[in-house]
């Protein structure tokens, strides 16, 4: 379902398209979560990402502006670099 609308990924339970946009659906409404606008507010907000299936997921991420500090590990730090 959240893969048809798009998704590639979430901070905190937000469902994010590759451009790091929340996508609204329905799993969305039955969530408790810190939005992803609070997220943004926060100074320094970090994210723990590792594995190469979550290179796609932390581009995102990093591209929604609700992450200021990055942890992960050597696969997707070098795949970040490529544009």
């Amino acid at each position: 379902y959240l893969q048809n609308l798009g998704v590639v990924g979430d901070i905190n339970s937000n469902f994010i398209d590759a451009n790091g946009k929340l996508i609204p659906n329905k799993v969305q409404d039955r969530i408790i979560n810190v939005t992803l606008e609070s997220l943004k507010k926060i100074k320094n907000t970090v994210a723990i990402c590792n594995g190469e299936k979550k290179i796609a997921a932390t581009r995102a991420a990093l591209k929604s502006g609700a992450i200021d500090i990055l942890i992960t590990d050597a696969s997707i730090a070098e795949n970040l670099l490529i544009p």
